[in-house]
């Protein structure tokens, strides 16, 4: 796919990457994709590994930060604003 020229704006582009990493992560939150986190966390990592195939490894790695977040709970349902909580209030959720 790196053969085939594209505009700056275009699929693999950086600003294609940008726009990808900012649909993952907002997938990963549930403002995309109203799914259970596992759906939500595939379709991360999904995306994850096509930005890797297109060598954008800065916003791979940003998503793989935020597919963590997921896996740690911040993102579940039953998470009440789990990122402002502390660690003890989180960990008795």
């Amino acid at each position: 796919m790196k053969d085939v020229e594209v505009s700056n704006n275009g699929i693999g582009s950086k600003q294609w990457a940008n726009n990808v990493l900012s649909f993952a992560i907002r997938t990963l939150e549930g403002k995309i994709e109203v799914s259970l986190l596992k759906a939500r966390m595939s379709t991360a990592l999904y995306i994850r590994d096509r930005l890797l195939e297109e060598g954008f490894w800065w916003q791979a790695r940003i998503l793989s930060f935020w597919v963590h977040r997921a896996r740690r709970g911040d993102f579940s349902q039953n998470a009440k604003h789990s990122d402002s909580l502390p660690r003890e209030e989180r960990d008795t959720q």
